[in-house]
């Protein structure tokens, strides 16, 4: 069983026929620069964040991402301004020790385009890398009737067990707020919703001999929002995601409920200006996502757990993948600097 569990593992992160399928993360809303270069710049102030996940610990080699991510804004003027940033992200994945990491840089330009709303249009360039070791990987041909058998030739040539490229990506998006971005202000309202395209030159990763493997373009369509209930210290957070790339599509819908803990006063303490928030996403047709968070004004702490709810289940122990994030609002407020949107 072990064996058909790393199996099954290796299929999942190296499948056959070259389809592979992006990381992602179940706490998509903070990294929104990284769901698509045009809400680069989008928040109030430069914006930094951290992001690790671990997926699938009942199989021996487990699944790990990390993502580190920041931007903010340059040159702005009363009508327009630039947004700059970038992310850096490690995939950690199976039996095959199979290692990605990219890093990219994104540049935007934003429009005021009334009071509160936004349009932005952004681009990235990336540099990744993709590493195999090919030696921890089982295949059909090495399955001799009864059982998986290492003597058997697996009947793949591989050329190389490192694989390098550049890739780009676009995208537009809009940005709704309210007057106020305080935690708690009574009648806050936020809307961000965008559409972007990754792998625009569909690079190759094929590590097979006289073979190619063509990254498949990646569509991606996102929003999240945030309602407070008007004199109340309740609000809702729906969101969602949605990612098709080849023959995969990734669809996460469902919404948080937050509650804040005081009013906003410079003079009340920590607890006045901050809010807990938990909620409930489900990932369409592989698992339902419970988080929970913590926000100040300056920083936001958070934690899901994906349940798996597909066949995979009985495969996995029944185990999911647990996720944690922090972002810094605002690098200025932190650090008592000075905050808003420009730092030029």
């Amino acid at each position: 069983m072990k064996k058909v569990i790393l199996f099954i593992a290796c299929v999942l992160v190296f499948p056959a026929e070259g389809i592979s399928q992006d990381v992602h993360f179940s706490q998509f809303q903070n990294p929104t620069a990284f769901l698509n270069p045009a809400m680069t710049g989008m928040g109030n102030g430069f914006r930094a964040g951290l992001q690790y996940r671990d997926q699938w610990s009942a199989v021996d080699k487990t699944f790990r991402t990390g993502l580190f991510h920041a931007d903010g804004s340059i040159l702005s003027d009363n009508n327009a301004y630039l947004g700059i940033g970038g992310y850096a992200w490690f995939d950690r994945a199976g039996a095959a020790s199979m290692n990605q990491t990219e890093a990219a840089l994104q540049l935007s330009g934003v429009v005021r385009v009334g009071n509160g709303m936004r349009l932005s249009a952004g681009i990235k360039a990336a540099f990744a890398q993709t590493t195999v070791n090919p030696d921890n990987l089982t295949w059909d041909n090495q399955f001799d009737g009864t059982g998986y058998n290492a003597s058997l030739a697996s009947g793949e040539l591989f050329s190389q067990d490192q694989v390098s490229f550049f890739d780009f990506g676009a995208g537009i998006g809009f940005t709704y707020e309210s007057s106020s971005n305080s935690v708690n202000s009574r009648g806050n309202t936020l809307i961000n919703v965008g559409i972007a395209a990754h792998h625009l030159t569909q690079p190759d990763e094929t590590f097979l001999s006289g073979g190619e493997d063509k990254l498949p373009m990646r569509f991606t369509v996102h929003g999240d929002s945030r309602f407070i209930i008007a004199g109340t210290k309740f609000g809702v957070e729906p969101a969602f995601q949605a990612h098709f790339q080849g023959q995969s599509m990734n669809v996460v819908v469902g919404s948080g409920f937050r509650f804040g803990l005081g009013n906003d006063s410079k003079y009340t303490g920590f607890l006045s200006s901050s809010a807990l928030g938990a909620g409930l996403y489900y990932r369409i047709g592989d698992a339902m996502i419970p988080t929970i968070k913590f926000e100040t004004q300056s920083l936001v702490f958070g934690m899901s757990y994906d349940v798996t709810a597909s066949g995979l289940s009985n495969y996995i122990g029944g185990r999911g993948g647990w996720e944690i994030s922090i972002l810094i609002r605002n690098i200025g407020d932190l650090f008592g600097g000075t905050s808003g949107r420009s730092m030029m």
